[in-house]
């Protein structure tokens, strides 16, 4: 399992995926910097380039980034590749497991670059005061909420064509805007990060800043999405495997 992991690392240092590890932090951090010059002074006790970061990155670029990062490393699999991965007596499913922890590598190495940018813009170029925490449990929660979407997209792979998918993961994460402030947020995957992280940031799914009183503070969310979200990724994988297994066997 080890080899095969290591494998499908190996093949991804040159592929598109690798220039978006890069590319995608770099240019959000840019032009999400151009956006908090334009709004102004930040609200006392708090921060725009993170309301902003942390509200635009989930809800527009990382749905789209997740569905590129699973369909590249999907479709770049010849079909020769695969029958001589079989003819090898290979277990194809554990090269399906590997590609789906691959790309979790790749999410969480892009959040924590996109991170370490705003938190030193903020901090070094705006002279705003950002606390380490924070920052660290945004990363975090927001890697958790953004499983579901990526098992999905796995999953999406074996019936839908990839620029469906990527359509698809952007809509359905627009949508999760309202949803993730009902009480049903917790059965709309797309919804998990963005709800998450009002509590952690203060902030409402549209980005605004939420009112001392506001509901959204509950943090009893964390819990639960952190539950959901795992068991909906895992789910995904399961049922991915269970997949591969049957065309393996066919």
């Amino acid at each position: 399992m080890l080899k095969i992991l290591k494998s499908e690392w190996l093949k991804e240092k040159r592929s598109a995926n690798a220039k978006l590890l890069l590319l995608v932090p770099i240019i959000f951090t840019i032009f999400n910097l151009l956006m908090v010059r334009i709004m102004g002074i930040n609200p006392v006790g708090q921060s725009y380039i993170m309301a902003t970061a942390f509200n635009w990155y989930p809800l527009i670029i990382l749905p789209t980034v997740i569905s590129l990062l699973v369909v590249n490393i999907t479709k770049k699999e010849k079909e020769t590749n695969k029958i001589k991965f079989k003819s090898l007596g290979l277990d194809y499913n554990k090269q399906t497991v590997s590609k789906n922890l691959v790309v979790v590598f790749e999410l969480t190495i892009m959040i924590i670059i996109t991170s370490i940018i705003v938190y030193c813009l903020g901090t070094f170029l705006l002279g705003e005061t950002i606390p380490t925490k924070q920052i660290i449990l945004a990363s975090f929660y927001l890697f958790i909420g953004s499983l579901p979407i990526l098992g999905i997209s796995f999953l999406s792979t074996n019936y839908l064509k990839s620029p469906l998918i990527i359509i698809l993961n952007f809509i359905l994460t627009i949508l999760g805007a309202p949803i993730a402030t009902e009480n049903y947020w917790w059965l709309y995957p797309w919804s998990y990060s963005l709800r998450m992280l009002c509590p952690i940031l203060g902030i409402y799914p549209n980005g605004l800043f939420l009112e001392k009183d506001s509901y959204l503070f509950n943090s009893t969310v964390l819990y639960l999405g952190t539950v959901v979200s795992l068991m909906a990724w895992f789910t995904c994988l399961t049922f991915q495997y269970l997949i591969d297994s049957r065309r393996d066997n066919v």
